[in-house]
């Protein structure tokens, strides 16, 4: 008698992401990044539609548009986590302060990038959200200042990215100056999530950076 395989067929959950229309770089971004065999994309006409709709259903993943300021999707970004404490929202912005970026960190930001945004770093961070399903615990301000920021992150990898990030705006330098000294705190935060903390992801570490005025 010969066995029969039996096959048990589930419903395949699509995951969706919301982003603001007027950008199609950003769509067609999103469009290669996602599997279209898994993520939908909808879009929305402005931060007012996208506070709907994050009430009515919870998106995985939800994008600003560079035309509202940090300031702006920071107050959508506030909103959306009173109904939506989950959600992960990248900000994008065309108008951006160092004090927009920390409180974008203690309002539970994904990831921010303000203009101009490269397309290559955006396209790493979406694929951050499709690998951190437990995140908004990883990265915490202990202290901040426009011209200061100590902050506490869990030690993996991929919260180092989000952190780098984060820091990569803060910092009001020139291009050269913000890539050289974005590589010398990369070195240092993989030093201490490697060596201090092991990379374990229920161990957090502490770091601070200032701003340039103080260098």
């Amino acid at each position: 008698m010969s066995a029969v395989a039996k096959i048990e067929l589930r419903p395949f959950a699509m995951k969706t992401a919301l982003i603001v229309d007027d950008d199609p770089q950003i769509e067609a971004l999103l469009l290669r990044v996602l599997k279209p065999e898994s993520w939908a994309v909808q879009h929305a006409v402005d931060n007012a539609a996208v506070f709907l709709l994050a009430q009515r259903k919870a998106f995985d993943l939800i994008l600003t548009n560079q035309k509202t300021t940090g300031r702006e999707d920071i107050e959508l970004l506030r909103k959306i986590r009173r109904v939506r404490p989950h959600t992960r929202l990248i900000i994008l912005t065309d108008q951006s302060t160092p004090s927009d970026v920390i409180e974008a960190m203690r309002e539970g930001a994904f990831s921010y990038f303000s203009a101009p945004i490269s397309m290559d770093a955006l396209g790493a961070m979406i694929r951050t959200v499709l690998d951190e399903p437990c995140w908004d615990d990883g990265i915490g301000i202990i202290s901040a200042t426009p011209e200061w920021i100590r902050i506490f992150a869990r030690c993996d990898l991929k919260t180092a990215d989000r952190v780098l990030q984060f820091l990569d705006e803060f910092a009001e330098l020139p291009d050269p100056e913000r890539h050289a000294v974005g590589m010398a705190f990369r070195e240092m935060l993989l030093n201490a999530i490697e060596h201090g903390g092991k990379f374990d992801p229920k161990s957090t570490l502490k770091s601070a950076m200032s701003a340039p005025a103080t260098w």
